[in-house]
């Protein structure tokens, strides 16, 4: 992060090794260095330092990026806000957190007006630093800043609640960030970025940093793309202007992406958020395109990223994608331990790795435990090392005492004609105690679906048990900050219907 990027950049002032894209503007790493040492000597001249938070309300700009580097340099907090987030619950986190000062994007001020009232706020519109600094020549002595410094203020997504705070420190980002791109670019991988790459941050900056991207392109030197307030139209056409070879994406995104006629042949794909659906494998190789899956989160930063062991490099294409398709190899220096439900082969998920912290920052729910956080997942460990994520604890339903992975129902239940969206939900049952019921998007024929799934258990794929005992149609499905199905609204949506 700071003290890192600061002597890469330092060392190599003038190498073009990559580029930034933002809209018209096309800087180097030489420049955006240049732009960064501006924005924090006018930090440092508004009093902000060590110990001061800043909120950054924002979409995937050159703003955006620029902050993320300028904040953490100028020995500050950067909290950049989840604008996913409802209006109140960004109301109460802005409160809670109370920072020293708010970079908000003009397009947000409106609907969010009644959060920075009477507090102190720059507006920017995407270029505001490079047009206020972009002449800068001034470098800054950085020898105030140190590696267990507060740097980042992650929020949350607050699925389960109110959002929750996580503190890191400068050495905590850096070790996280130096794992992600070595999972990425030094071992074999159908994601794999490198220095020839024109990698897009499609993943929102203020998730965990944009899954790392707002600092490994210029650790790598490859070019990065930023596309600024997502829209399906406008990111295709930014895709195809700039040639892009990388983006990352949650699932929700990667759906919209391949449903137009685009041509995305070539490009490497980073996928996340929930279950890779054999239907969306498919759709992918069908594009000629490639994937792997990214599980990290907020609470824990990286755990892992599918990647190529050395013994399957002969491996075929699709072979390597069914085998990484929701399994990852563990970031170096992390572990797992699984803490098995009954007598079954998986259990929850238990992580640990040098930049985990101890506690929340806000809102402590006693995840972290003696070095070791509770992931909420639910998952088992293959005899090769590989992690394979089943389920959220949360959504596991417990029916007549068996246990059944939601996630692995909805992957047979995506693979039926028409359905484009599914969710899995338990509810309460007098004899079994819960029940398993589906929700699919409307169009389809819940009936045949229903004879799809028992032929499935008469094949010997799925467990009687797991077929669900009622379809509900809906039209839309309810979304949480990170673009994943809200199973909690949902469950209230069909207890209501």
């Amino acid at each position: 992060m700071g003290i890192t990027i600061d002597r890469i950049w330092a060392h190599y002032p003038s190498e073009k090794s990559g580029e930034i894209t933002y809209s018209d503007i096309k800087i180097d790493y030489s420049e955006a260095y240049k732009i960064i040492n501006g924005v924090v000597k006018f930090l440092n001249k508004k009093e902000i330092g060590k110990d001061s938070i800043v909120t950054v309300i924002d979409y995937n700009t050159l703003d955006h990026y620029i902050l993320h580097n300028a904040i953490p340099m100028a020995g500050a907090i950067i909290n950049s806000m989840n604008i996913r987030l409802t209006t109140v619950n960004i109301k109460r986190m802005v409160e809670e957190i109370d920072p020293d000062l708010i970079f908000i994007n003009r397009e947000l001020m409106e609907p969010l007006s009644g959060v920075i009232e009477g507090r102190d706020s720059i507006v920017i519109d995407g270029e505001w630093a490079y047009n206020n600094f972009k002449n800068n020549s001034d470098i800054v002595n950085y020898d105030y800043l140190d590696e267990n410094q507060p740097a980042q203020l992650l929020l949350t997504a607050g699925t389960t609640g109110v959002p929750k705070g996580v503190l890191y420190s400068h050495k905590q980002v850096n070790e996280a960030i130096w794992s992600i791109s070595s999972l990425l670019s030094a071992y074999g991988g159908p994601a794999k970025l490198t220095n020839q790459d024109n990698a897009m941050a499609i993943v929102p900056m203020h998730n965990m940093f944009g899954w790392g991207m707002a600092y490994i392109p210029q650790l790598i030197g490859c070019n990065l793309i930023l596309g600024g307030k997502f829209n399906l139209e406008s990111t295709v056409k930014i895709i195809e202007k700039n040639k892009v070879t990388w983006i990352n994406a949650v699932i929700p995104i990667a759906n919209l992406l391949l449903s137009v006629d685009n041509n995305l042949s070539g490009i490497k794909i980073l996928l996340g958020g929930s279950y890779i659906s054999e239907k969306l494998k498919n759709q992918i190789l069908n594009k000629h395109m490639e994937y792997a899956s990214f599980y990290g989160s907020s609470d824990g930063l990286i755990a892992g990223i599918g990647m190529v062991n050395s013994y399957e490099s002969s491996k075929s294409l699709p072979e390597i994608e069914e085998v990484i398709r929701n399994s990852v190899n563990l970031a170096p220096f992390a572990s797992v331990r699984i803490e098995k439900l009954g007598s079954s082969d998986y259990g929850k998920i238990y992580f640990k790795a040098p930049w985990l912290p101890d506690k929340y920052y806000l809102y402590d729910r006693g995840n972290y435990k003696k070095g070791w956080f509770y992931t909420g997942d639910i998952g088992m460990l293959t005899p090769d090392g590989r992690l394979t994520i089943m389920d959220r604890e949360s959504d596991l339903i417990k029916s007549g005492g068996e246990w059944i992975p939601s996630a692995t129902v909805e992957n047979f239940i995506l693979n039926f004609p028409g359905i484009t969206q599914c969710a899995v939900i338990g509810l309460e049952d007098p004899k079994w105690g819960e029940k398993p019921v589906a929700v699919i998007n409307n169009g389809v024929d819940k009936y045949k679906l229903l004879d799809y799934l028992n032929s499935l258990v008469d094949g010997g794929n799925m467990k009687k048990w797991w077929v669900p005992e009622e379809v509900h149609n809906i039209d839309d499905f309810p979304m949480t900050g990170t673009g994943k199905i809200d199973k909690s609204q949902l469950k209230s949506i069909i207890l209501n219907q």
